[in-house]
């Protein structure tokens, strides 16, 4: 096995040739007496570092951290450090520019030392690329973070302090809202929409299909957050997806089933609004003049809350909007969602799929109301 060469170049350096056998190449063989007689005298050859011009001898010191068995087995690529420093007179401590060029790591030991060192040295600054400095006065500080979202948001946290996250309030109050399309509480106007995955034991998985409301007696319904006012939040959602909306909230009726006489229709409106006032009064949370329920802290969270003791209890489903696209006029519209249908991949198209809508019976919507307000309850201080 082919070793280095020990010798020493006139630069100071060791020498980079490899031999086969001995320990020193045929230019620097004569430097292996010299060795001898330095090693008798328990010196070790001068090492060249950082390109000083340091002529410094170092005597071994019996108080190292690690043990030398053989100094024919020291592997002399690796510097070792002294615990005392003589200048060329053998006397005295050297200058602080030359001890800071001279650097010089001991390699681990098994066994902690005995008694710790008086003086220990001071470790210079380290590169950016490195890991920072352990002391906890030298590292950077960041301030702690009011609210850590949960891995149910599926928000994810930002672990490199180098790494500008997406600063979003979560700690905010505000109000749960909900509402419906204008068109399905319309006995003319139903069967237009189409949904997908609405019912759990649908045959129809993974399929648009339409959504017939009278005939179902379910209503859907959204459940969304603002920071705003609910009336002009509704008003923004008008804006964009081109659907008359309607808040949904205790105070509002909602008729159990559309189908019988006037008469009827008429009654159950009648005992459905004496029973208001009575309802209206059991919501800690509702604020009839902004028609939604107030959250004192984290809305954010709380509306995820919501939404999945919605799912479990009553299912959710997707609704296939057909107002998010503004071009064109109405009649050119519907004969593009007439061909639109025929496709096999709806998602092909410029219009939006909203998520997270709710099928509620007429006849439990009040349920829905519950729960809203019983989660944000959860928040108040």
């Amino acid at each position: 096995m082919s070793v280095q060469c020990l010798g020493t170049t006139k630069a100071g350096s060791r020498c980079s040739r490899k031999i086969n056998t001995g320990k020193y190449c045929h230019q620097h063989v004569d430097q292996a007496g010299q060795a001898a007689g330095r090693f008798s005298r328990g010196q070790i050859p001068m090492l060249s570092l950082n390109h000083a011009q340091v002529s410094t001898k170092f005597t071994l010191n019996q108080t190292l951290n690690h043990k030398c068995t053989s100094l024919n087995h020291t592997n002399y690529s690796q510097p070792y450090l002294s615990t005392k420093i003589l200048n060329s007179h053998g006397h005295g401590n050297v200058s602080d520019s030359a001890s800071k060029s001279l650097r010089l790591l001991s390699p681990r030991s098994k066994s902690p030392p005995k008694s710790p060192p008086k003086s220990p040295p001071k470790s210079p600054p380290k590169s950016p690329s490195k890991s920072p400095a352990k002391s906890p006065s030298k590292s950077p500080t960041y301030p702690p973070k009011i609210f850590d979202p949960p891995k149910s948001l599926g928000l994810s946290k930002s672990t490199s302090p180098l790494r500008s996250p997406r600063t979003v309030d979560y700690t905010r109050p505000g109000y749960i809202y909900v509402y419906t399309l204008a068109s399905l509480l319309d006995d003319s106007k139903d069967g237009w929409l189409k949904t997908r995955n609405l019912l759990a034991k649908s045959k129809d998985k993974d399929r648009w299909v339409t959504f017939k409301s009278k005939s179902l007696l379910l209503i859907l319904v959204k459940v969304g957050m603002t920071t705003q006012t609910v009336a002009k939040r509704i008003q923004q959602w008008e804006s964009k997806c081109h659907h008359k909306l309607v808040c949904l909230h205790p105070e509002y009726h909602i008729p159990a089933a559309l189908s019988g006489s006037f008469l009827e229709r008429f009654r159950g409106l009648t005992l459905s609004a004496q029973k208001t006032s009575a309802q209206f009064r059991q919501y800690t949370t509702f604020q009839d003049n902004i028609k939604g329920f107030f959250v004192p802290r984290d809305v954010l969270r709380a509306e995820k809350e919501i939404h999945d003791e919605l799912k479990q209890k009553f299912g959710r489903g997707d609704v296939y909007c057909t107002g998010c696209v503004e071009k064109g006029k109405a009649e050119h519209k519907e004969s593009r969602l007439f061909d639109l249908f025929r496709k096999k991949d709806f998602m092909q198209s410029d219009y939006n799929v909203h998520v997270e809508w709710f099928p509620i019976p007429k006849n439990r919507i009040h349920e829905v109301y519950k729960i809203i307000d019983r989660i944000c309850l959860r928040y108040l201080p």
